[in-house]
């Protein structure tokens, strides 16, 4: 009996490369197009939360500044101390089974300077208070918190330059931050004059402070 042949196969039509060409360019398009719709989604989503937390602490701070008036700063100046007395407390008792140099250097940078920093405290919360309560006062007071807090935020670099040189032994470390305690009120002083040098560019360039 003759065997019967199996039927030969089809062949594979081959897919020319100007066609997958063109399906890679369409694949890629719709990804794009995906991935774009996504990034739109997520960044209206990442706008709608920013704005329920600046409601949210603006209704807070609303709530502050009318149950405690002008003593609300006050407060908040003691409560920013207590925070920072449990913070030392906190880094001694790390420190003790550490027995780091630099952390100790650091509880104690903080111990000796509690009084300034609460003199600190008060200047930027009562500054935040009257330009909050006193709209016409924040062009005027928002470049001197700029420059005051970017001025305490170089100091506070200083002090851990300073640290490090006395833990390391390194003398760039010392060097530099005794240049930036010298130079200290000129640091300020400049970035006082750029702030208010950028506020008035962009108050001249706003259409509400324009006189019609």
């Amino acid at each position: 009996m003759a065997r019967k042949r199996k039927p030969a196969r089809a062949k594979r039509k081959e897919i020319p490369d100007e066609e997958w060409q063109r399906w890679g360019e369409r694949f890629g398009k719709r990804m794009g197009r995906q991935f774009r719709d996504f990034g739109d989604e997520v960044g209206q989503h990442g706008t709608r939360l920013g704005n329920k937390g600046r409601a949210v602490e603006c209704c807070t701070r609303g709530w502050w500044h009318r149950t405690f008036g002008p003593m609300g700063p006050f407060f908040q100046s003691i409560i920013g101390m207590i925070c920072i007395g449990v913070g030392i407390v906190i880094i001694n008792i790390v420190n003790e089974i550490l027995a780091s140099t630099f952390v100790s250097g650091i509880s104690f940078f903080l111990a000796i300077h509690l009084p300034v920093f609460f003199v600190l405290m008060l200047f930027f919360n009562y500054l935040k208070f009257v330009y909050g309560e006193q709209a016409k006062a924040r062009p005027v007071l928002k470049p001197l918190e700029a420059a005051a807090g970017a001025t305490v935020a170089i100091w506070l670099i200083a002090w851990g330059l300073l640290i490090s040189y006395h833990s390391s032994g390194i003398g760039f470390f010392g060097a530099m931050a005794g240049w930036v305690f010298t130079n200290l009120w000129g640091i300020f002083t400049g970035l006082l004059v750029i702030a208010y040098v950028i506020a008035i560019i962009m108050c001249s360039g706003c259409r509400c402070c324009r006189r019609e």
